[in-house]
């Protein structure tokens, strides 16, 4: 398995957050086929996020054969399906942990200051949603984007190769309630042994609890 790292130092939280992120895109843009939908559909979401300032997925994207491509993403979806909430990476999707993960992701969407942050995202995962891996390469390639060591744009198709097209600062843009992220971490951390024990006892009161603190 690839380590999974971002850009030194991360809190373990904040990596959380981006593989909980990676779920939800996952089940909103699915179906995927394949890689190449994936890297480009993730690709999209960070961009789309950062020309409005916007921070969040983390996965640091350069240019590569097929255009921008994230070795980060990589590991982190290697990662969930270790785990047990990811299919196997030849064609990328979630299992029912992982339904369940993105679903917390979508209880952020309650917060005030998260739902420009969703628009744009949803946006994304919608137009990407009816396309192949593909169609998306090829619109990707004829975009004007800026790679972050220079001051101007260029289509991607013309940026050299191994340079680097995004590097998210640390800090996500999204406001997380400590519970939340704590149900996110847990909900990770757990192991197959514990599914039934965190299922039947503990995870039901955590979201309970959750609940009735973000209804009053």
């Amino acid at each position: 398995m690839a380590r999974y790292e971002i850009k030194p130092p991360i809190d373990p939280r904040d990596r959380a957050i981006d593989l909980a992120l990676l779920a939800y895109i996952l089940k909103g843009a699915a179906p995927f086929y394949g890689r190449t939908k994936l890297q480009k559909t993730t690709f999209l979401s960070e961009l789309s996020l950062r020309d409005r300032h916007l921070v969040g997925p983390r996965f640091e994207f350069y240019r590569w054969n097929n255009g921008p491509f994230s070795q980060q993403l990589w590991a982190a979806y290697d990662l969930l399906h270790t785990k047990g909430f990811a299919h196997a990476p030849v064609e990328p999707g979630l299992t029912r942990r992982g339904r369940e993960l993105s679903e917390l992701v979508t209880e952020l969407k309650r917060e005030d200051e998260n739902r420009a942050f969703f628009r744009i995202l949803d946006s994304v995962l919608e137009q990407c949603k009816h396309k192949t891996g593909e169609q998306l390469l090829n619109d990707v390639y004829e975009m004007e984007v800026r790679p972050e060591s220079s001051g101007k744009k260029m289509k991607v198709r013309d940026i050299p190769k191994n340079v680097k097209i995004i590097v998210p600062p640390n800090q996500t843009s999204l406001k997380v309630a400590h519970d939340l992220e704590k149900l996110i971490l847990q909900e990770l951390e757990i192991t197959e042994e514990g599914i039934r024990r965190v299922e039947e006892k503990e995870l039901p009161a955590l979201v309970a609890g959750f609940l009735r603190r973000v209804a009053t």
